[in-house]
């Protein structure tokens, strides 16, 4: 008789068996890490990791990180009875905004065009107050990919929601 147990248990090997099955070297293959500026965004200097396998790129960039834990001692205590810095207790919190956008490659390469299109991402969590994650800033815009997976530098002309224009430019190798 199946239970409850046995069939979570059958769904977690199920889970795990197509992950190792997924995560083969191949899986793995045509991805790119690079240090943009303005790319993410969000940021003026950002790691990118960008698929580059086909026709289709997409590429996942983290922008900032900024991590936080505020531990309270005795010390601390006294000396800010009268303290109004709204700070108190003991917690830690987590900000990481980055963005993510999809390109549009017209021609395979040493020099490839492309079109692309993203947006914003942004999480935050911090102890006792919840997660939250949210969107924004879409972007679209015009650039060219020079060189292999294995070294190659990009530029980019974006346009924003609220009609700014930017530039990204980076340097990337393969992975």
């Amino acid at each position: 008789m199946l239970t409850r147990t046995t069939i979570t248990k059958c769904s977690l090997n199920l889970m795990i068996a197509s992950f190792v099955t997924c995560a083969s070297s191949s899986a793995f293959a045509n991805w790119t890490l690079n240090i943009g500026y303005q790319n993410p965004i969000v940021s003026t200097w950002g790691l990118n990791f960008l698929y580059l396998g086909s026709q289709w790129g997409v590429e996942l960039g983290v922008g900032w990180i900024d991590a936080n834990a505020r531990i309270e001692d005795d010390d601390d205590d006294k000396n800010s009875e009268g303290s109004t810095s709204g700070e108190s207790g003991e917690g830690a919190s987590l900000q990481i905004a980055g963005d993510i956008d999809v390109k549009y490659f017209f021609a395979s390469g040493t020099a490839r065009p492309f079109l692309q299109g993203g947006f914003g991402l942004g999480f935050d969590a911090e102890s006792g107050e919840g997660i939250g994650a949210g969107t924004g800033g879409g972007f679209f815009g015009v650039g060219i990919l020079l060189g292999s997976p294995a070294l190659h530098g990009y530029g980019a002309f974006n346009v924003n929601g609220s009609d700014d224009s930017f530039f990204q430019a980076g340097l990337g190798v393969d992975i």
